[in-house]
């Protein structure tokens, strides 16, 4: 199962899918031919695919989605700015609600060689700022009051930089699989909203 398998079999009720107007993979959720997906983007909205132009910083949808997709997103904020990410994304999702986050994996093998995830500095966008850790993003939806529900890794596929060669990626695939969870590449959350006794029950903990 890829990304784009993963997000299209966790889709029910209404949909956001956060940070997708330049995406592939958003188009492709489109194809899918699921009704009710939006799209929400800082740099452009556009009506004819449902995306609307907005900061997720800024949102203030209210128990509007059942779930929030956000990949290859969270590593260009600051943890400050990830925290209320999360936070917005919390209020925006219903009773139940789930987010699905993807996001590099700072202790992955080929950013301990390279070092592309750490120092990731696109053009068109502010960079990578902070690169999580599999536990440390566990940790941190946990502490937003989300309950992890699954967490595992993919490896990247060519649409990540298609400027590299295909062979690039198969051999990254292949030695992907032979690693354990810890030295992954591209770590795929996902996580419930607690609803309001599962928060006090926490919080009495």
């Amino acid at each position: 199962m890829n990304r784009l398998q993963y997000f299209v079999s966790n889709f029910r009720g209404k949909v956001l899918n956060i940070g997708c107007y330049d995406s592939k993979s958003y188009d492709l959720m489109l194809d899918s031919g699921y009704k009710d997906l939006y799209g929400l983007d800082i740099v452009e909205g556009d009506s004819s695919r449902r995306i609307r132009k907005g900061d997720a910083l800024k949102m203030n949808f209210k128990n509007e989605f059942d779930v929030i997709i956000a990949g290859e997103l969270v590593e260009h904020l600051h943890p400050k700015e990830a925290s209320l990410f999360l936070k917005n994304c919390f209020n925006a999702l219903k009773e139940g609600g789930e987010i699905i986050l993807t996001t590099p994996n700072k202790l992955a093998w080929s950013n301990r060689l390279f070092h592309k995830f750490d120092n990731a500095s696109p053009a068109m966008y502010q960079g990578h700022v902070h690169v999580f850790k599999i536990n440390e993003l566990e940790n941190f939806l946990a502490g937003s009051n989300f309950a992890v529900e699954d967490s595992f890794c993919l490896p990247y596929l060519r649409e990540a930089s298609p400027n590299h060669s295909e062979i690039v990626y198969l051999v990254r695939s292949l030695v992907h699989y032979l690693l354990p969870k810890g030295l992954q590449e591209q770590i795929v959350i996902k996580a419930k909203k607690l609803d309001a006794n599962a928060k006090q029950k926490k919080v009495n903990e």
